[in-house]
């Protein structure tokens, strides 16, 4: 009886993809043409990408950045359009043990992602591909579809946008990260982790060490990392992440004593703080402490000039 129920379910998801190929496929293009093709169908190209739909190759795969890149600009309208949506997606209203399934047969799963589920995924790809072209009229829109929290999913995507697109969104995030309140710091703080910092002075610090008094999400441990990848000054950085060495937070106390070593000898003001975590409750963030002052007292014995 159960292999009968999973066979049938099985169908019934083959046809229902069927049905929605179909309508795809007749479905009519939007955007510019490029390579023969309108940009929705280069956009839903990248989606079946994301979702591991196996229709596609590599020649395609290519074909679609080609065409997208090609399109540029003229890509933005739509594509601020597509990410506009509050609709979850469609394996999220199935049942728990379905769900569950999925887990263990991810096969099964794409057999239920919509085409709605598609066009969101690939847009995303597509402003990654074109997100050193971004131009202010784009920016100051994904700005607004950031700040909305009455639309929360489309928020989400546009401050993923915004926080692959470059130096020219930078104060926008900035703005995020200084404000406690607002409902993408956590995602802000994440995106930025993993940014070059931009050669001038960084906007995005002060942002960071706001963060580190920010309890939602671990943001607050994420911040102290970021100040450090970032390189930030250390004249801000250093007596920030000390006083998050006496932090309640576990993983902040860890966080803050690694990125101090980063900043060798002009975190010696932080000996004091890091040897009191020799005591820690934590045997990692105890092994974290001992390795930072290793590096800052052998940066210490190696650059001071003897007297």
């Amino acid at each position: 009886m159960r292999k009968l129920r999973w066979i049938i379910l099985l169908l019934a998801a083959g046809a229902v993809t069927l049905v929605v190929a179909r309508l795809i496929k007749s479905a009519p293009g939007e955007g510019p043409i490029s390579h023969e093709q309108h940009l929705s169908y280069w956009v839903d190209t990248l989606g079946r990408v994301a979702f591991g739909k196996q229709s596609v190759n590599s020649i395609e795969v290519s074909n679609a950045d080609e065409a997208i890149t090609h399109i540029g600009a003229e890509a933005f309208p739509y594509l601020l359009k597509w990410i506009q949506s509050e609709h979850p997606p469609a394996a999220s209203k199935l049942s728990p043990w379905m769900n569950k399934l999925f887990s263990r047969y991810p096969s099964i799963e794409r057999l239920f992602v919509s085409q709605h589920d598609i066009r969101i995924e690939g847009t995303g790809s597509a402003f990654a591909l074109l997100r050193t072209n971004i131009d202010s009229p784009a920016i100051e829109a994904l700005v607004r579809l950031m700040n909305d929290s009455s639309a929360p999913r489309t928020a989400y995507r546009a401050t993923a946008v915004l926080g692959g697109a470059g130096p020219q969104a930078l104060p926008a995030l900035a703005k995020v990260l200084e404000n406690p309140k607002h409902p993408m710091r956590w995602l802000a703080v994440r995106l930025v982790l993993f940014q070059t910092a931009p050669a001038s002075p960084d906007p995005l610090v002060p942002g960071l060490i706001n963060c580190l008094t920010d309890h939602t999400r671990d943001t607050s441990a994420i911040a102290a990392s970021a100040l450090a990848r970032r390189k930030a000054p250390p004249q801000l950085a250093v007596p920030a992440l000390v006083g998050c060495l006496a932090s309640a937070s576990a993983p902040l106390r860890n966080n803050a004593a690694k990125s101090l070593a980063s900043f060798e000898g002009q975190a010696s003001i932080a000996l004091p703080a890091l040897t009191n975590l020799f005591t820690d409750a934590l045997p990692e963030v105890r092994q974290t402490a001992s390795n930072s002052v290793a590096t800052i007292t052998a940066w210490l014995l190696t650059n001071t000039t003897p007297r």
